[in-house]
This record gives C-alpha cells, sequence and structure tokens, in this order.
C-alpha cells in the first residue's frame, strides 16, 4: 500500500520520536511504500532556513536521502538550488 507522509509524521518517524504511536510506527515500517509531498519538503526547507526546525544532518544531504529522485517540471529556477533536477 502507498502513504502519503503529512511532514510532522516523516519528521516523527525519522527521529525515532516517542509522539508517533506505536501502532502508527508499525504501519510505516512495514513492507508500504512511504512518500513524501514535495510541499512537505518545501515546508522543511523553509523551516530550517529561518531557523524553527534543526535537522540531524544538513538539508540537503537530508532530502537527497529521502526523496524519490524525480524529475521536476519548472520553470522556477529556486529548485536549482536544491538537489533536484528541474526539466524546462
Amino acid at each position: 500500500m502507498k502513504l502519503l507522509l503529512d511532514t510532522h509524521t516523516f519528521l516523527w518517524f525519522i527521529d525515532d520520536s516517542p509522539q508517533l504511536e506505536t501502532t502508527t510506527k508499525a504501519l510505516l515500517e512495514s513492507d508500504n511504500d512511504l512518500l513524501l509531498s514535495l510541499a512537505s519538503i518545501w515546508e522543511i526547507a523553509i523551516k530550517v532556513s529561518v531557523g524553527k526546525l534543526q535537522l540531524s544532518s544538513p538539508f540537503e544531504r537530508f532530502i537527497h536521502e529521502q526523496a524519490e529522485d524525480i524529475p521536476i517540471i519548472s520553470r522556477d529556477t529556486v529548485f536549482d538550488r536544491y538537489e533536484i533536477k528541474r526539466l524546462w
């Protein structure tokens, strides 16, 4: 089954937060496809840049390890700052 994670769920999961219920953690650790929206990646980037969130690794490494490596089609050059392949 494919599961789309909300930003806080993703962050709690990778940090092994006690705020994540045991049953939810088990669901995430099972044989499901875990997906993260680009909007969540954007939200994480914004919170890191304004100092509201600290990650255990630099943002670029963190997202590179977690993203689906899917190119984005956009004219917006802001994506060029990140390890996201932009087509267009």
